[in-house]
This record gives structure tokens, sequence and C-alpha cells, in this order.
């Protein structure tokens, strides 16, 4: 979504859900766009199986990040 076509609102909220996030493969910039939402008033939930499952394909560091 192009949150930032609305400006920055940090008191706007629009929810985005995803279960069995990584069925979805590796999203290349998922990790640096969901700090940058949030200020546009992106959050998000995220369901996996396990964190094994997001480190197998994200990788440790970016797997913390997405936490």
């Amino acid at each position: 979504m192009a949150f930032w076509l609305w400006g920055e609102n940090r008191n706007r909220r629009v929810w985005i859900f995803a279960d069995e996030l990584p069925t979805l493969h590796k999203l290349p910039d998922l990790v640096e766009i969901l700090p940058e939402a949030r200020k546009f008033g992106g959050c998000y939930v995220f369901g996996i199986q396990s964190y094994a499952q997001l480190e197998d394909i994200y990788g440790v560091k970016p797997a913390a990040t997405l936490l």
C-alpha cells in the first residue's frame, strides 16, 4: 500500500493482517518498509508457525527486526 501518498499521520491506523507470512516467500523490502509505514499509520499483524521459519526465509537479523 502507498501509505506515503496520504501524508504523515501518527494518529491514523491502517491495519494489514497476513496469516502464514512465510507462504508469501521472501518479500524483499518488508524489513525496510515496516518502520517507514508506521509514521503514515501503517500497522501490521503477521501470523507464522514458528520463529525458525521466519529466520530460514529472512535470516537471523531481519527476522529479529520483524518481531
